[in-house]
């Protein structure tokens, strides 16, 4: 729905910003739902900084019409012209990220999808003292070597668009490891890293529905399931297998196969789990040809908001080679709305940028993943009761 506007600008009007976020639909039913979103939010700021660098809150300033992101991308400061439509399309996504994450701290109005709109609170951020302002104090704050500082610096440099690869964004340039990936620096050089994310995981997904709780058991028990030609789901990055277990929990009685892989570091991990008998482990690297063929369903959970585009690619293609032509890919992740995206989900988005080069995903832009791979289409999209939980982006071929 359009904000109710003002006389003069169209946009909102302060007051009306501060009625709407005393009516915010997002409540905090449980302490943890507050401290989630002020771990977060750190990652907030920098959008607000690049929206300031890139010019968006002064294009949107000076326009008495809404604006679409692909005109709002073509109109940013350090913008050369001559680019081919795939370069104007990552610009375009980038923007709607930072809309996304500014448009839900209300500095500006989400129109439509992809439609942004100044109120009074952008009119005030393009006040050439807040605009120098914020900048002061964003860099006074972090300094030059900070990842949430590179972020800007790399937006300038790339024209205003994330990173491509896993191995080279603002994370690698602060810390002077261009050609290594988040992951692989925390294992050799940071490892208690790893501990507190995994630690944070846990609890993050205490209060979150599984999948298994509420996908519908006749979208995903097909024709065949039962056959024990072949696995019936192959969770790609199992880690400790602990989704298949949720999932044969449910269905006790289902006479399937379940195969977990990994990393065999990992796998041996999960040797010593209290497994159900009807999961199987496999040694796996997901950015190697997929060893399973045929199984009904691939299953990754967490998996491809770890990774930007270039290497999601890698990943799916891989799972492709494997399919038959009635197996399914089920991505089990986050579906953000194309317009009015929770707070706390362009937080996540932010995080995924700042340390991985990577993202969360709208609908739009889960169909823009899978249109790379070729040979794969979006089915369905699965939405969690309430988004308590990650959804599924159904994916066959075609």
């Amino acid at each position: 729905m359009a904000p109710e506007n003002t006389a003069n600008n169209g946009g909102r009007s302060f007051d009306r910003i501060m009625d709407d976020m005393r009516q915010s639909s997002f409540t905090f039913k449980q302490p943890a739902d507050l401290i989630i979103l002020l771990g977060y939010s750190v990652n907030l700021y920098a959008a607000i900084r690049i929206a300031v660098e890139s010019g968006i809150f002064r294009v949107l300033s000076a326009s008495k019409d809404p604006v679409k992101a692909s005109d709002l991308s073509s109109r940013l400061d350090d913008v050369s012209g001559g680019e081919d439509d795939e370069k104007k399309a990552d610009r375009e996504e980038y923007v709607i990220r930072m809309c996304r994450a500014v448009g839900g701290m209300s500095l500006l109005d989400e129109i439509e999808p992809g439609v942004y709109q100044a109120n009074e609170l952008t009119h005030t951020l393009a006040d050439p003292g807040f605009d120098l302002g914020i900048r002061e104090l964003f860099d006074g704050a972090l300094g030059p070597h900070s990842t949430l500082s590179h972020m800007t610096d790399w937006g300038k440099e790339k024209g205003w668009t994330a990173p491509e690869r896993a191995a080279n964004g603002p994370y690698q340039q602060a810390r002077g490891i261009v050609g290594t990936n988040t992951f692989r620096h925390w294992v050799q050089s940071e490892p208690h890293q790893l501990s507190r994310l995994s630690a944070l995981m846990k609890v993050i997904q205490r209060d979150r529905l599984n999948w298994s709780e509420w996908f519908p058991a006749d979208a995903l028990f097909t024709e065949g399931s039962e056959s024990g030609d072949v696995p019936f789901i192959v969770d790609v990055g199992a880690g400790l297998a602990h989704d298949l277990m949720g999932l044969a929990s449910r269905y006790p009685d289902k006479k399937v196969r379940f195969v977990a892989e990994d990393l065999p570091s990992v796998i041996a991990e999960t040797r010593e789990e209290k497994l159900d008998s009807r999961i199987e482990l496999v040694e796996h690297d997901f950015f190697q040809a997929q060893p399973i063929k045929g199984a009904k369903i691939y299953f990754m959970h967490k998996i491809m908001h770890d990774w930007p585009d270039f290497e999601d690619v890698q990943i799916l293609t891989h799972i492709r080679d494997a399919m038959a032509a009635d197996s399914r890919i089920f991505i089990n992740d986050c579906i953000l709305p194309d317009q009015g995206s929770p707070l706390l989900f362009s937080a996540f988005d932010l995080c995924m940028f700042v340390q991985l080069n990577a993202k969360e995903r709208s609908e739009t832009m889960w169909k823009r993943l899978i249109s790379k791979v070729g040979g794969l289409e979006v089915r369905k999209f699965w939405q969690a009761p309430e988004m308590k939980g990650e959804g599924i982006v159904e994916v066959v071929k075609v």
